[in-house]
């Protein structure tokens, strides 16, 4: 099993950015390092590449990210 490491870029103010991902996309997946303009996720995988979507947790609830989904290829040595 590898980590593949997603860096999602966007300024949040009172919200947060979580990801979900093809593996079950009703599961929130928590960043693992955060700061002002950064949230950096690892994510634990056995495949070669896996799709994902940002999502945006709001007091309003949760907002996905427009647009198709995110395609993520692993790198594998």
């Amino acid at each position: 099993m590898k980590t593949q490491m997603i860096r999602v870029f966007y300024p949040v103010n009172d919200a947060r950015i979580l990801l979900r991902t093809e593996e079950d996309w009703d599961k929130n997946i928590a960043p693992s390092l955060v700061n002002e303009y950064v949230s950096e996720f690892a994510i634990a995988t056995f495949r070669p590449f896996f799709y994902f979507k940002p999502v945006l947790e709001t007091e309003n609830g949760l907002l996905w990210y427009r647009g198709e989904n995110y395609l993520a290829t692993t790198t594998f040595d």
